[in-house]
């Protein structure tokens, strides 16, 4: 993340090396109680997840529809099968809410910003 603070660059990182270890657990330590997302992969149905429940439905779904979930930071940004994803940060580093978009402009228009 071109710029971030080094405390937000560590705690992405650590979120998605959590995922990548499979560590459910760990990721949603740094995810609030209350959580509100969405998923590219859920999104035919439409469906929004809420809270920690929500997290662990939502990896269940991610971990059957791919054969291999690979994480890596680029700085949110991505091509081809990669996706954008906006994230809104709460007290003590925690996401209390995000969502997957398919180009940058829905990314940042999501939370607000221009690209």
């Amino acid at each position: 993340m071109a710029g971030a603070p080094p405390q937000i660059q560590a705690t992405f990182e650590q979120a998605y090396a959590a995922l990548d270890a499979g560590d459910i657990d760990s990721f949603l330590e740094r995810i609030e109680e209350n959580v509100e997302f969405t998923s590219i992969v859920a999104e035919a149905e439409g469906t929004r997840f809420h809270g920690h429940d929500g997290v662990r439905e939502w990896w269940t779904s991610v971990r059957g529809a791919f054969e291999v979930v690979s994480w890596e930071l680029l700085d949110l940004r991505g091509d081809d099968r990669r996706v954008w994803q906006a994230v809104r940060l709460g007290q003590g580093l925690r996401a209390v809410w995000w969502g997957f978009f398919r180009s940058e402009g829905e990314a940042f228009e999501s939370v607000g910003l221009e690209p």
